[in-house]
């Protein structure tokens, strides 16, 4: 990745997503920006992440996804994600959508208020 990176893309940057969390224990949409992606931090971190296929055929797929972590001391640690958080397997908490919610209106500035009150229905049903 790089400075030209634009924020869509950024989402879908795992090196860059790995490293945010490192950082800042959280992944920001806010933080996808030039400023970011040229930070020498982020930079470093997201330079370590080795990102390995696992045969799946399906590219695409969420899961299930296996995460492993070498540490400087050459142990490690090896994390079993079997359904990928928000799923129906993996359903988030009250907490969690909440959070989703609120993030969601910061970034979304002056859209309709209505698309958070039923976002299916705003998104089929006649305005």
């Amino acid at each position: 990745y790089g400075t030209d990176m634009t924020p869509a893309w950024a989402r879908l940057c795992l090196p860059l997503l790995v490293a945010l969390m490192i950082r800042d224990g959280r992944i920001d949409p806010r933080k996808f920006t030039r400023e970011t992606f040229a930070d020498p931090v982020i930079q470093g971190l997201a330079a370590i992440v080795d990102i390995r296929p696992d045969g799946n055929p399906d590219g695409n797929a969420l899961s299930p996804q296996r995460l492993e972590i070498t540490y400087a001391d050459g142990s490690i640690e090896t994390i079993a994600i079997p359904s990928t958080l928000g799923s129906p397997e993996a359903r988030m908490s009250t907490e969690q959508d909440a959070a989703k919610y609120d993030l969601c209106r910061l970034l979304a500035g002056d859209c309709d208020p209505r698309i958070f009150d039923d976002p299916l229905a705003y998104a089929t049903d006649p305005q």
